[in-house]
C-alpha cells in the first residue's frame, strides 16, 4: 500500500503553480524605466572614463601638495594612539581573548562522548 501525502498531485494546484510562474516571468522586463533603451558603455569607453577621472584626481592631489610644500606637515593625525591602546580597544581585546578561551575550554571539556571521538 502506498500513501501519498503530496497536495500537488491534482490538476488545479499544477495550473495555479503554472499561472504564478508565468505571471512572474515578465517582471524584470517591466522593472526597467520606460524608454530607457540606453546601451551600456563598451569596455574602451569605461576605461577611458576611469583613466581621465584618475588623472584629474592625481593632478588635484599634486596641486594641493605643491601649495602645502612651504608649510610644515600636520602631524596631529600621527600623534593619535593606536586603537588597541585606547579604552575601547583594550575592552575589545579582553572580550575577544575571554571568548576564545571559553570556546577552547568548552571544546576540551565537552561532556558528549561519542564513539567516533573515543578513538582519537
Amino acid at each position: 500500500m502506498t500513501v501519498r501525502l503530496s497536495s500537488w498531485c491534482g490538476a488545479l494546484p499544477r495550473a495555479v503553480l503554472l499561472a504564478v510562474v508565468v505571471a512572474f516571468l515578465p517582471l524584470p522586463v517591466l522593472a526597467a524605466e520606460p524608454g530607457s533603451n540606453v546601451k551600456a558603455p563598451d569596455l574602451k569607453a569605461s576605461i577611458a572614463k576611469a583613466v581621465s577621472y584618475e588623472a584629474a584626481s592625481a593632478a588635484r592631489t599634486m596641486a594641493q601638495q605643491g601649495q602645502q610644500s612651504g608649510k610644515t606637515p600636520d602631524k596631529s593625525a600621527l600623534d593619535t594612539p593606536s586603537f588597541f591602546k585606547t579604552t575601547a580597544g583594550i575592552i575589545t581585546m579582553a572580550v575577544l581573548v575571554a571568548g576564545t578561551g571559553y570556546a577552547v575550554y568548552s571544546w576540551k571539556h565537552d561532556r558528549i562522548h561519542s564513539v567516533v571521538r573515543a578513538g582519537q
